[in-house]
């Protein structure tokens, strides 16, 4: 079977040879950071030791469920912390414990789209430590649609899509499928109808907005499901 750009499993997990400066210091502070996995302290420790921007560059973007909280505003409890360096080669790390948690790898989206203004958010600090940089909404949906293969989708998950999709507001939801799609497009099998998948995923955020939740979480499970079968016959055809 053909793959499509990447596969996002494989990609995150598959360890680089060259790895940029940064990354191996990121690396370095969380092996070194006594602080607990994913909370406050360790992330205000992150943030001052690496700035995420110099020189009007972005070096770093921080996602995962912080980046939600920051997105919303709502304060989440947190497993870990996860980081997109947008190196040449952008890399997706956390500092989470669990081999089934920790990612460290190559992101199969490339420099150029995050480098587009619409790709980033700046967001306000909910716990107080000044301004961070995180993706954009849609490119948080499709990433948590995306994870935890193997597995169905976890309520913790789901109810990070909630917060997610109570962000969005009267948008143009033609170009939230569109870019959606781009997003599927690259991080998935080309087996996957993936303008289905980003039209279903525009619908389960109407749904939720029109007060829909129970319809919106069995659309976001089957969305996921549908994700992660395709996922998983492909990693099979890349075992040795």
């Amino acid at each position: 079977m053909k793959t499509g750009a990447t596969l996002l499993p494989v990609m995150m997990n598959m360890q680089e040879k060259q790895n940029s400066t940064l990354s191996k210091e990121i690396r370095a502070f969380f092996s070194e950071d006594r602080h607990a996995f994913g909370s406050a302290e360790r992330l205000v420790g992150l943030l001052e030791r690496f700035p995420q921007k110099t020189n009007g560059k972005v070096y770093y973007l921080i996602a995962g469920s912080w980046a939600v909280e920051f997105v919303s505003g709502k304060r989440l409890n947190h497993e870990d912390i996860d980081v997109i360096l947008l190196d040449d080669v952008p890399r997706y790390l956390d500092d989470a414990v669990s081999s089934e948690e920790h990612c460290d790898g190559m992101m199969p989206l490339h420099l150029p789209y995050f480098l587009s203004s619409s790709s980033v958010l700046l967001c306000e600090n909910v716990r107080g430590s000044g301004k961070v940089w995180v993706p954009n909404l849609y490119l948080q949906t499709c990433l948590k649609l995306l994870g935890e293969l193997d597995v169905a989708l976890s309520e913790r998950a789901l109810q990070q899509l909630e917060t997610l999709f109570s962000c969005y507001r009267e948008e143009d939801w033609s170009a939230v499928e569109k870019e959606m799609q781009f997003i599927y497009l690259q991080c998935l099998p080309s087996d996957l109808d993936t303008r289905a998948l980003a039209r279903d995923t525009v619908q389960a955020i109407r749904e939720y907005r029109n007060g829909k939740k129970e319809t919106a979480q069995a659309s976001c499970r089957k969305i996921h499901h549908t994700i992660n079968y395709s996922l998983r016959k492909a990693f099979a055809l890349l075992q040795p």
